[in-house]
């Protein structure tokens, strides 16, 4: 970022750098989260509607 009214310095651009590089791994790890949970859900969701469905048999034999 260069500054009105000074000259550039060499930090400038190495400020510049930084903040792409941290933006960049940001993203990258807002991904790898999002594929976790991905992941996560599918892992959890199984299991936990085989619960339901056997409650639900359950009920379905005890009221009929």
């Amino acid at each position: 970022m260069q500054r009105i009214g000074k000259p550039a310095t060499p930090g400038d651009d190495f400020a510049r750098d930084e903040t792409g590089s941290a933006a960049i791994e940001t993203a990258l790890l807002l991904c790898l989260v999002a594929a976790m949970v991905l992941v996560m859900r599918s892992a959890l969701v199984g299991p936990l509607l085989q619960k339901f469905v056997d409650a639900a048999n359950i009920l379905s034999r005890a009221l009929g």
